[in-house]
């Protein structure tokens, strides 16, 4: 609803000063400001800024190309194919560009440059965008101005509680054999996505700030930090993923579970930082990896490697490998979000 009246209001605005300034193809004011505002104001920010770009670039070009043409049916189509060749190879360098060969189709077979000259036509398209590129940054600050920040903070969210949920599903496997596997998928396929809105949301933030719009910048390394949390949920998953002999099973699966419930909840702990924007009180600290540790050492003395085949020795040590460096990227994550409340109180 936010958004619809966001959208509403920047093209109501940008017919009306259209309309005022007596632009010729003033609709094109209005369908830009529909198109470039997005849900915050770092995306709105990146989508004018592309916008003006590539209509820049593709109003220059196409300008050029129909004003060099033969006056004649093949003279156009030489110009048009000249064009939109040397365009669209540009948009596959520069994804800014992707609406200048559109552009320069526009300038080329429309009647804009043969009512007011080629330049004057590519000076009047470029500000029909300026100006729909305009009022949608307006409209985006002003009317129910969402910042990325909130987006960040939302995604992250989801992404750390998808994984708390799937440890809580691999203690659950551990212990009782049944870790729903249909649901452990379905959660990484959701978390693949989680993890890459939440580098978007952080670019567009970062853009804001780069725009003076917020007043600090934001935690760039939450997007890494969280991919390596993910990767070591993926390591523990495998190590879990079969069932392992009696004598490693009697002797580890209660101080595993112990330590990914523990883990699943260090995870919620830091996703409640990120609701109530308090900083977290040392997430890291509280895994209970001692009694896993002297379980593994009692194993380490007690069963020999020849007892074990080679893929249950690789378990045992992956999923020991995995809890460590578990620790450690929760206790980064940790700083990163402590970093992150303190440039929102700055």
């Amino acid at each position: 609803m936010r958004h619809a009246a966001r959208v509403t209001a920047a093209a109501a605005a940008s017919f009306i000063l259209a309309s005022a300034l007596g632009l010729p193809q003033g609709y094109w004011a209005v369908i830009t400001a529909v198109v470039v505002v997005q849900a915050s104001i770092g995306a709105t920010l990146g989508a004018s800024g592309d916008r003006l770009i590539g209509t820049g670039a593709g109003a220059l070009v196409g300008a050029l190309a129909a004003w060099l043409r033969p006056p004649s049916h093949w003279g156009e189509l030489g110009a048009l194919a000249a064009s939109i060749a040397l365009l669209s190879y540009g948009a596959a360098v520069r994804p800014s560009l992707k609406i200048a060969p559109v552009t320069a189709v526009i300038m080329i077979v429309g009647n804009a440059t043969s009512q007011h000259g080629s330049l004057v036509a590519a000076g009047l398209r470029v500000a029909d965008i300026a100006l729909g590129g305009v009022l949608g940054i307006l409209a985006t600050l002003f009317v129910f101005p969402a910042r990325a920040r909130d987006a960040v903070k939302a995604n992250a969210r989801r992404a750390l509680d998808d994984m708390s949920t799937l440890l809580t599903l691999y203690a659950r496997r551990l212990l009782e054999g049944d870790g729903d596997e249909a649901a452990i998928t379905a959660l990484h396929d959701r978390l693949r996505g989680d993890l890459g809105k939440v580098e978007t949301a952080v670019a567009e933030a970062s853009r804001e700030a780069a725009a003076r719009l917020t007043g600090a910048s934001e935690a760039e390394a939450i997007p890494r930090a969280l991919w390596r949390l993910r990767n070591d949920v993926i390591m523990i998953g495998r190590a879990s993923s079969h069932a392992w002999p009696a004598q490693v099973a009697d002797r580890l699966s209660e101080p595993a579970a112990a330590v990914l419930r523990a883990q699943a909840e260090a995870l919620r702990s830091l996703s409640a930082a990120f609701a109530d924007g308090a900083a977290p009180a040392g997430a890291a600290a509280s895994l209970g990896g001692e009694a896993f540790r002297e379980a593994f050492e009692r194993l380490e003395a007690e069963v020999t490697p020849a007892d074990l085949s080679f893929e249950r020795l690789e378990q045992v040590f992956g999923l020991a490998y995995a809890f460590q460096a578990f620790s450690q990227h929760v206790a980064d994550l940790d700083e990163r979000v402590t970093e992150f409340q303190a440039g929102r109180k700055a």
